[in-house]
This record gives structure tokens, C-alpha cells and sequence, in this order.
């Protein structure tokens, strides 16, 4: 079997996960999403991300919150 970033992090004893980015309607929500789905604490680090619009970014900060994020 493939390792895993999530498996990578949590054989290190990792438990938060820190995401930021530039795109945070695509890279930074699907990261910060699928981390919170593996069990880590998420932080997102809104200052540097940006939505790619406005209504994108209103949908990725609702799956966040969603996600259990924010």
C-alpha cells in the first residue's frame, strides 16, 4: 500500500495541520477538508489565501465551517 500524507503525519505524532495557500476556493479548502476528515486539528490561514471569486469563496468557507474548520 501507497503511504499517505495523512499517514505520514500521523506516524510523526502530528495532530494540527496548518493550511495556507493562495487559492482558497480549491488547494487550501480541499487540504484543509481532507485533514479535518483524517481526524488532525485544522487551522486555516486566511490572510494569504484568496477565493478564485467571491461566490467561490463563500462556498469554500461554508464546507469549511462544514468540515468542522473556522
Amino acid at each position: 500500500r501507497r503511504p499517505t500524507r495523512g499517514n505520514a503525519l500521523k506516524a510523526a505524532c502530528v495532530t494540527q495541520v496548518v493550511v495556507g495557500g493562495i487559492a482558497e476556493s480549491d488547494c487550501v479548502k480541499d487540504t484543509a477538508v481532507a485533514a479535518s476528515r483524517l481526524g488532525f486539528d485544522v487551522t486555516v490561514l486566511a490572510e494569504p489565501s484568496v477565493p478564485v471569486s467571491g461566490e467561490f469563496g463563500v462556498a469554500a468557507r461554508k464546507q469549511m465551517v462544514d468540515a468542522g474548520i473556522y
